[in-house]
């Protein structure tokens, strides 16, 4: 004898889309601003392990320790200004979309 209260069967599933095209680009931002500061951290670090290395003055005071942590400091504030203006920019296009 057939039960009334079986549930009815799920529809059946369709692919899912594509993602859009602003997603895309958000991930290689995201992307591009991870490599590009994960490469002076890596040779931060290596540079770290090799003791007498960062204490070679380079000019004056300025030994190769600090010229390489000022380079990354500059390279992260770099990447991260170009993260946010690229976010600023595509969020007007996603408000336009979402209305």
């Amino acid at each position: 004898m057939p039960s009334s209260f079986l549930p009815a069967p799920p529809p059946p599933c369709s692919p899912e889309p594509p993602p859009p095209a602003d997603a895309l680009r958000e991930r290689a931002a995201l992307r591009a601003f991870l490599v590009a500061n994960a490469i002076p951290l890596t040779g931060g670090v290596l540079l770290s392990l090799i003791t007498s290395l960062p204490g070679v003055h380079l000019y004056g005071q300025l030994t190769l320790g600090v010229a390489w942590a000022l380079l990354q400091l500059g390279v992260f504030v770099g990447t991260a200004w170009r993260y946010e203006n690229r976010a600023a920019s595509a969020a007007p296009a996603l408000d336009r979309a979402g209305r």
